[in-house]
């Protein structure tokens, strides 16, 4: 499987297909923005709140004790990558993701989900590795234990 940009229009397509567009920055950003967002609406229980009935942006923050505008961006950019749907206001889990997003399912992707969160200081000094020859051993550490995987990796610095 290969993640990459999809054109949204014959517009963009056309921009695409003629290299009009720098691909490898797009796909950068996109992958690191998806990531962020994705994590953050795991962590913060978007997904356990959502699985529970379809409910407006100020009464999800509310239900999670968070604040309702930076609620209501992440919903937004969830929404626009068709993880959520917004019918009447209210927001829910689209039905295309509710068999990985929805934490009862028993194909929920939730709990691996939030964990890439922590992955993002690993990517982020590949070049290092490189330099140094020097593994992450982020592996031996439990998935649910971020902040023992991260200064796992640290120490290795």
């Amino acid at each position: 499987m290969r993640l990459s940009l999809r054109p949204a229009n014959p517009l963009e397509y056309l921009a695409l297909r003629a290299n009009l567009v720098p691909r490898a920055a797009a796909e950068a950003w996109g992958g690191v923005a998806a990531t962020g967002v994705l994590a953050a609406a795991a962590r913060a229980g978007v997904f356990v709140r959502l699985a529970q009935g379809p409910a407006p942006a100020d009464k999800i923050a509310a239900d999670l004790g968070l604040e309702s505008e930076p609620t209501e961006l992440l919903l937004g950019c969830l929404r626009a990558a068709g993880y959520l749907t917004l019918r009447r206001g209210q927001y829910r889990i689209a039905r295309r993701e509710r068999r990985w997003l929805d934490p009862g399912s028993p194909l929920g992707v939730g709990a691996f989900v939030d964990a890439t969160g922590g992955y993002f200081a690993w990517w982020r000094d590949l070049g290092e590795v490189l330099r140094s020859g020097r593994p992450v051993d982020h592996h031996d550490v439990p998935p649910e234990d971020q902040d023992a995987a991260l200064s796992a990796y640290v120490a290795v610095r």
